[in-house]
């Protein structure tokens, strides 16, 4: 297929995925059937290739790689899909376990689909996405479209000048405990095509292939599989769910003093749809079409924000970090048990309760979300990088700069500008400008140790001393002196040599310049 018409069948899946989006925005209680034939469409096994390919990766169990699959021919390969998913003979293989280091020194265990299970998740994903995503609140910024960590970190700021305790409720192993039944009933809420639910039931149920042995999957989504990260936000949107009704009746009991009245209400909520003659459930929103809906509506709508200054809850979730804000230490204490309540009793979650706590703002000092640390001191609230976060980065940087292992200086550079860009990238709305001043400084400082050991011999030194300008005693000196390459690193004829504008001359990333072009932004 030429890249006109992949470009005209990006544009036509985008298409689809805005009219799915606005049906459901229309109608939150609306299921969508035939959702499966657009899965196994060219137009969007095309767009779900490219954005699996742009994701790199490693194969899966069967060793396919995408060299491979390029070699064989994509739109055959593509069309190899369509054909299995068009006669129902699709069926996916086990992940491949592999396991990442965590910073506390454990490991988290990864599953890694075959590409082509990966491309089918892809296609899936593009279709199913828009209709959850219509009913996703604003609170949840996990793995959405336009939505990311730093959003999340700065709405925390926000709320923290209006609040003054934080509830950090850690759920235990999240993505391994996911019940399948509970998260397939959510995927049924708005999805009537039964074969779809079935293609989300078989990754579920795919199993795990570790050291060569097969394992079976009863519980859980495996973390590395493309569609895991909408699956994880839709199990936990039924959390933020809980919470706004939750204050929805709140508001009313406020305002309504006949616990009769607001009884008929609760149960006009929770009354349920009847479609083609089957009742369901509804757990979230009011329905629309109903003569009392639009008080409902405005009532919630022009109530909410405030009962949230009052005395409500503010939630903030990136999948599954959670983050409750209040103005009490004991509405604090009463949310808690209430959130560990509902994700254990209603999500069949485990609550780590030696991690989840309540703290004060003003008693923070490494209240940990998103790698940031968040609390409040006499300048105001600030962000700033966890030390957690800050070692780690130090740690990659004294590996990428070991002078043990480098061989040629400007690869060396090219990956602390690739690394530190997309760190720098993440972390420039944190407040940090003495510390990468200082970290600046000592990278440059690593940087001149590992030239210094590249020229080896004294002769060779005091040769490329001199012909960078430093006088003949000066590098004479530096080239004889018995000190080791770090001290002698930090010479005035070394760095007279190498200067900073050598350096970026050479391709050092600046780290002070990369941080303040993008830390204004904030």
């Amino acid at each position: 297929m030429p890249n006109i018409g992949q470009q005209h069948s990006i544009e036509k899946s985008r298409q689809l995925q805005r009219n799915l989006y606005l049906a459901a925005k229309k109608d939150k209680q609306r299921r969508f059937h035939a959702l499966y034939d657009r899965i196994f469409r060219l137009n969007i096994l095309w767009r779900a290739w490219k954005e699996v390919r742009e994701n790199k990766g490693s194969a899966g169990i069967d060793g396919i790689t995408f060299e491979m699959i390029e070699e064989y021919g994509v739109e055959e390969y593509l069309l190899d899909i369509q054909e299995n998913l068009q006669n129902k003979k699709y069926r996916p293989k086990p992940v491949k376990r592999v396991y990442i280091p965590k910073p506390d020194g454990k490991q988290r265990p990864l599953g890694i689909p075959t590409i082509r299970d990966r491309i089918v998740q892809q296609a899936c994903k593009i279709v199913i996405e828009p209709v959850f995503e219509a009913n996703f609140l604003d609170n949840s910024y996990g793995f959405h479209p336009k939505r990311d960590a730093k959003q999340a970190t700065e709405k925390v700021k926000k709320e923290l000048y209006k609040n003054w305790y934080v509830v950090d409720a850690d759920i235990q192993g999240y993505f391994d405990n996911i019940n399948h039944e509970i998260l397939l009933g959510l995927l049924n809420r708005r999805i009537s095509d039964r074969r779809v639910i079935k293609l989300c039931r078989q990754w579920l149920q795919a199993g795990v292939i570790e050291n060569g042995k097969y394992y079976p999957t009863e519980k859980g989504s495996p973390q590395g599989g493309v569609i895991s990260p909408l699956l994880a936000n839709i199990y936990l949107h039924v959390l933020d769910s809980y919470w706004e009704n939750h204050m929805l009746l709140k508001i009313l009991r406020r305002n309504i003093k006949d616990e009769r009245v607001v009884q008929i209400i609760k149960r006009y909520l929770k009354s349920g749809v009847m479609e083609n003659e089957v009742v369901r459930a509804t757990e979230e929103g009011s329905p629309q079409g109903g003569n009392l809906s639009p008080l409902l509506a405005n009532i919630y709508l022009n109530e909410f924000d405030k009962e949230f200054e009052r005395r409500g809850v503010l939630l903030v979730r990136y999948a599954d970090d959670i983050v409750l804000l209040s103005k009490s230490k004991r509405a604090s204490e009463r949310i808690l048990e209430s959130s560990t309540r509902y994700l254990e009793k209603n999500l069949k979650l485990k609550v780590n309760k030696d991690k989840s706590r309540t703290v004060s703002v003003f008693a923070l000092r490494n209240f940990k979300f998103l790698g940031f640390a968040l609390g409040r001191n006499g300048n105001g609230i600030f962000i700033r990088v966890h030390g957690k976060s800050w070692k780690k980065m130090k740690d990659k940087l004294k590996e990428l700069s070991s002078r043990r292992r480098v061989q040629s200086v400007k690869p060396v550079l090219k990956k602390i500008e690739t690394y530190m860009r997309g760190w720098l990238n993440y972390y420039a709305v944190a407040s940090m400008r003495n510390n990468i001043d200082n970290l600046n400084k000592w990278l440059y400082h690593r940087i001149r140790m590992c030239i210094w050991k590249m020229w080896r011999r004294p002769r060779s030194k005091m040769k490329y001393l001199m012909k960078l300008g430093v006088p003949m005693e000066l590098a004479y000196m530096a080239a004889n002196s018995r000190r080791g390459y770090w001290q002698t690193s930090n010479t005035i004829a070394v760095k007279m040599a190498l200067t900073k504008e050598r350096l970026i001359d050479k391709g050092y990333y600046d780290l002070s310049n990369a941080y303040q072009s993008m830390h204004i932004n904030y």
